[in-house]
């Protein structure tokens, strides 16, 4: 009962031990959405790429072309992909998710007939001061987490398809996600990948000294006298 006790103030305590705005920083997104295909002689294409720092923003391409052969009948290539993300914080926690997809399916009978689509996120953020960072990525393929070392971006966690629990260092870091599909003939694939980065302030020490010795009065007071 006591450790529980001790436990739950702990995890309160993480609610107020920092103060201020929030801990982590969106500076700038890159992205790209591009989708096209060809079905014969018929040839279309759609996308934008570009640079934001907005907290919040979504696009997405999409392209479908036909051509009927007189003898051999139709021939299609369909194209779509999409991305979006959002940074909210909620109490002492900031959290940047979204995800990106893509789609690329085309039909031939016998002519030519491809499509193909992609979508890519590359966010660049700073955390203002030690963190604990909850990384989540699902999907079809993987997301990476890279951090500043004054001259470029290293790998700090990459290949993640999953959710685990990091400390962060202070400083910049990028997260990039990105998919893409490729089909000829007749055939279909998609992709896509979800993803969070949610990051709380890490409580200073003499914080964690105070909590403890405040945890342990009050378990004191409310336990029994021995009689």
């Amino acid at each position: 009962m006591v450790g529980c006790r001790l436990a739950a103030l702990f995890a309160c305590s993480c609610c107020v031990a920092a103060s201020g705005a929030q801990i982590l920083e969106l500076t700038e997104t890159r992205f790209a959405v591009h989708a096209e295909g060809l079905a014969i002689g018929t040839y279309d294409v759609d996308g934008s790429e570009g640079v934001t720092s907005a907290g919040t923003h979504s696009a997405s391409a999409h392209i479908h072309v036909s051509e009927t052969d007189p003898d051999l009948g139709e021939h299609y290539g369909i194209g779509s992909a999409s991305f979006s993300w959002s940074v909210t914080t909620s109490g002492q926690t900031t959290t940047l998710s979204g995800g990106v997809g893509s789609l690329a399916e085309s039909f031939s009978n016998g002519l030519d007939a491809w499509a193909r689509a992609w979508s890519s996120l590359s966010h660049y953020f700073t955390v203002d001061a030690p963190a604990v960072g909850t990384l989540q990525s699902e999907g079809t393929y993987n997301s990476d987490l890279y951090i500043y070392d004054g001259t470029d971006y290293v790998p700090f966690y990459t290949g993640l398809n999953g959710s685990d629990q990091v400390a962060m260092d202070a400083g910049r870091y990028r997260w990039d996600s990105a998919v893409g599909e490729w089909v000829t003939g007749s055939a279909s694939y998609s992709s896509g990948i979800s993803f969070t980065v949610s990051v709380a302030p890490v409580p200073e020490p003499g914080t964690w000294l105070t909590l403890a010795v405040g945890a342990w009065a009050a378990w004191r007071k409310r336990s029994p006298s021995p009689s």
